[in-house]
């Protein structure tokens, strides 16, 4: 049977592709772009960590902790404040609930690396946080979540937004994820950071928090 002439000129063109291995080449490009993608998204999760991460045991109460992309593997929750309760995780004493909170175990506060070209931060920023009351029953406290721009040249801070959540599940329950947001737009200057800061309010039980577990992994992802 003989073909019509178009027919074999498109498989003779067919044919000239393959040998050339253009096809070989789109597959390369279309890796590097996924993986370049991949790169860029892990900057805008932020896991929330304790000192040292992974962790391999018990710590008193730490400030200043990291949160970075980094993904928490560890299978154990040690108690991270064992100069405040003997609770596996970290503990929020109530208070006021207030940004300036300063005394130790009421309070808990993470950053980010130092932004050496600065950072734009315009959208929802979404935090995912693992808590509960921390004995059983009582009415439930309230834990505030504040995002701050932290210059640490000069150890100043900008509150740039707050969020809340009512802590409702048992002590008797496993760790529940909770949801905090904030609508940004705004800019951070080259040299700072951004710091979560949580206080606790209300009711009449302590917040329990879990995180930096592969159970656990509580994390805040960036705009």
């Amino acid at each position: 049977m003989r073909l019509p002439v178009p027919v074999v000129a498109t498989m003779l063109l067919l044919a000239s592709t393959l040998t050339l291995g253009s096809p070989a080449f789109s597959l390369a490009r279309l890796t590097d772009s996924a993986t370049t993608n991949s790169t860029l998204a892990t900057t805008s999760w932020s896991y929330l960590h304790n000192r040292p991460t992974p962790p391999v045991g018990n710590t008193t109460a730490q400030f200043a902790l990291s949160m970075d992309g980094s993904v928490p593997s560890a299978i154990a929750l040690p108690n991270y404040d064992t100069n405040c309760d003997a609770l596996a995780g970290r503990v929020i004493v109530r208070n006021t609930g207030a940004v300036t909170e300063a005394t130790v175990c009421r309070y808990a506060n993470w950053q980010t690396a130092v932004f050496v070209g600065g950072k734009t931060l315009n959208g929802a920023a979404i935090m995912r946080l693992h808590a509960r009351k921390a004995t059983a029953a009582g009415t439930n406290p309230t834990l505030s979540a504040y995002l701050r721009d932290f210059n640490p040249a000069t150890s100043t801070y900008v509150t740039l937004g707050t969020a809340t959540a009512v802590i409702s599940t048992d002590a008797t329950l496993p760790f529940a994820q909770y949801s905090f947001s904030w609508t940004l737009a705004t800019s951070l200057a080259a040299g700072h950071q951004l710091e979560l800061k949580l206080a606790a309010s209300g009711g009449n039980r302590d917040v329990n928090l879990a995180y930096d577990t592969a159970a656990n992994a509580s994390y805040l992802h960036l705009p």
